[in-house]
C-alpha cells in the first residue's frame, strides 16, 4: 500500500508538473525563477546544466507557494524562533537573518575615506548616515532566545564614528528612543517613513546645518495597507499581519521634476512627483518611493537655498530623500550597485556643494560595489 501511495504521489507530481505552464516570477518570493535549462553538450561536462535543473525543478514544484506557507506556518507553531531565514518575532513582526561582514565593512570605510580626502579642502560638505536594523532597534519583539545570539551592530557603528573621517550621523540612539512606534515595517528590512523622518531631522542638523521640519509641518497620507515586504517573501506566513505606507508631502512636494537616469546618464523617465503608483499594485510597493533603485536619480525642488546634495544610497535612502526637498535646490541620487563609476563627474556636473553615503548598515557591511568610488 505505502509502496502504490508513494508511486502515485511521484507519478501525480510529475504529470502536474508537466501539466502546468512554467512561471518566470514568484509574486510570494518576489524573485525571478528558474525556467528550464537548454541541453547542451557544454553545460552538461561543465556541470551548470545540472545545477540549473536542480533550481529548476524546487522553483518550479506544482503548489511551491501553498508549500512554502505550510512549511514556514508549521515551523511557526510548533514553537520554533525561525524558519531558517527569518525569525517569528512578536506582534506579527519577521526579522531577516543576517550577519555583519566586519572585513568588507571595514573596506568600504576605507573607500569612503579615501573619496572624501580628495574633497577635504573643497568646502563640500560631506557625511556618513549608517542606519541600523530593525532586529537592533526594535529587540524587545524579538523572542528572548534570539536576542543572545544576535549579532551586536553597537561595536560596528562604534568603530564607524570612531573611524570615519568626515562626520557620522549615529541615528541608532534617536531611533531606539522611538522603539516602540511604528518606524519599521513588520514584514520589510526597511524603515518606515516616520523612522526615515526621525532620521532625517538628526542629520539635517548635526550634517547639514539646517533646520529639520517639525513633522507636524509634512501632510501624512496613507497610500497602502497590503504591503508584504521582504522577510515575508521569506517566510510567507497565512494570515500575516500586513504593513501601510504612508507619505509625508512637504510644502515644495508638489514642486518636483524627477528624472530617472541610466548608467550612461541618459534619461530614461520623467515625472512631477518622487512617488511611482504603479508600484502600488506590486508586490515590490516599497518602490513606490523614487520609483525603484536606479543608477542616478535627479530631483529638482524649489528650495531656495542654492544648494545642490549628492547622495550615495542603497534603498533606505528612497523614502529618505523626500524630506530634503525643502532644503536643496537639486539632489543627485546614486545607487553605486547599478551606476558603477566615480561620482566626481556628477559632483563637477552639478555643482555639488553637499554629500552624503547613507547606507543600512547590512548593506555598508556587504556591498562590494563601494570599490569604484576609487575610480576617477
Amino acid at each position: 500500500i505505502f509502496t502504490v501511495l508513494f508511486c502515485a504521489i511521484i507519478g501525480g507530481l510529475c504529470i502536474t508538473s508537466l501539466l502546468l505552464s512554467d512561471r518566470g516570477f514568484s509574486q510570494v518570493e518576489n524573485r525571478e525563477l528558474q525556467l528550464a535549462p537548454i541541453l547542451r553538450i557544454g553545460n552538461v561536462i561543465d556541470g551548470s546544466f545540472g545545477k540549473s535543473f536542480e533550481q529548476y525543478a524546487q522553483d518550479q514544484f506544482p503548489g511551491r507557494d501553498l508549500w512554502m506557507k505550510a512549511k514556514t506556518a508549521i515551523d511557526k507553531y510548533t514553537g520554533r524562533f525561525d524558519n531558517g531565514n527569518v525569525y517569528f518575532g512578536h506582534e506579527g513582526r519577521l526579522f531577516a537573518k543576517e550577519h555583519l561582514d566586519e572585513t568588507q565593512l571595514a573596506k568600504n570605510l576605507e573607500y569612503i575615506n579615501e573619496f572624501s580626502a580628495r574633497y577635504a579642502d573643497t568646502g563640500m560638505r560631506l557625511s556618513l548616515l549608517v542606519a541600523p536594523t530593525a532586529d537592533s532597534v526594535q529587540q524587545r519583539y524579538l523572542p528572548r532566545g534570539v536576542r543572545a545570539v544576535l549579532p551586536d551592530e553597537t561595536p560596528a557603528l562604534a568603530s564607524l564614528s570612531q573611524n570615519a573621517h568626515i562626520p557620522f550621523c549615529d541615528v541608532s540612539g534617536t531611533l531606539a528612543a522611538h522603539a516602540d512606534e511604528y518606524i519599521y515595517y513588520r514584514t520589510d528590512h526597511h524603515w518606515t517613513t516616520r523612522g526615515a523622518y526621525y532620521a532625517y531631522a538628526q542629520w539635517i542638523e548635526e550634517c547639514a546645518g539646517m533646520k529639520a521640519a517639525p513633522e507636524s509641518a509634512f501632510s501624512v497620507t496613507k497610500v497602502a495597507d497590503d504591503f508584504l515586504g521582504t522577510s515575508y517573501s521569506k517566510a510567507p506566513l497565512p494570515l500575516q499581519k500586513m504593513d501601510t505606507i504612508y507619505r509625508y508631502d512637504s510644502l515644495h512636494s508638489s514642486a518636483i521634476k524627477m528624472t530617472v537616469e541610466d548608467a550612461a546618464l541618459t534619461a530614461v523617465s520623467t515625472s512631477d512627483s518622487l512617488y511611482d503608483t504603479s508600484y502600488l499594485k506590486k508586490k515590490d510597493k516599497y518602490a513606490y518611493f523614487l520609483s525603484s533603485n536606479n543608477p542616478v536619480t535627479l530631483i529638482e525642488s524649489k528650495a531656495d537655498t542654492g544648494r545642490r546634495l549628492l547622495m550615495l544610497k542603497d534603498s533606505y535612502g528612497n523614502s529618505f530623500v523626500p524630506f530634503l526637498t525643502e532644503h536643496f535646490n537639486e539632489i543627485v541620487v546614486v545607487d553605486m550597485r547599478y551606476y558603477r563609476n566615480s561620482p566626481q563627474a556628477l559632483i563637477e556636473r552639478y555643482g555639488i556643494t553637499d554629500m552624503v553615503f547613507l547606507y543600512n548598515i547590512q548593506t555598508l557591511s556587504s556591498d562590494n560595489n563601494l570599490v569604484y568610488l576609487m575610480r576617477t
